[in-house]
């Protein structure tokens, strides 16, 4: 498509995709970044560890047992996961009826229920987040803690 507008080609064909078959009275459309299937919608999350504290592989069982454990299939759904020693990463689908900060902060809670690991706060996305997005949300967050 021509980029006369400076628009990226996503949102062009989104844009058109809108206009060809428009919402109707009882059909709204909502269009996200990363996608998500059927009434739920795809999130990126990132939840910084407490300074004093070093994350390990072991750490991703415990997230997704409790992540499981909070929510059916039909509310969340954990996608992927990782593990790195100062922070979670994660793809998380979440139902549109739902508040994301509740099933996160449900998750933190959860998982600091035992031993206070993760901070009390967290980046979430639902466009492709940009590394050099995490990384100042990370380096911001040490530096306020």
């Amino acid at each position: 498509m021509d980029d006369i507008l400076g628009m990226s080609d996503d949102w062009k064909i989104a844009g058109h995709d809108e206009a060809v078959n428009p919402p109707t009275e009882n059909k709204g459309l909502i269009i996200t970044g990363l996608g998500g299937k059927d009434k739920l919608f795809r999130y990126i999350v990132v939840i910084p560890a407490k300074p004093e504290v070093k994350l390990n592989s072991g750490f991703k069982k415990l997230v997704s047992s409790k992540f499981s454990g909070l929510f059916s299939p039909n509310k969340a759904a954990l996608e992927k996961i990782s593990v790195r020693p100062d922070h979670i990463r994660f793809q998380v689908l979440i139902h549109m009826d739902f508040s994301v900060e509740a099933i996160i902060m449900g998750l933190i809670k959860a998982v600091n229920k035992n031993k206070a690991s993760l901070m009390r706060h967290y980046f979430v996305s639902n466009i492709a987040a940009v590394e050099s997005e995490i990384l100042k949300y990370l380096a911001e967050t040490r530096k306020s803690s």
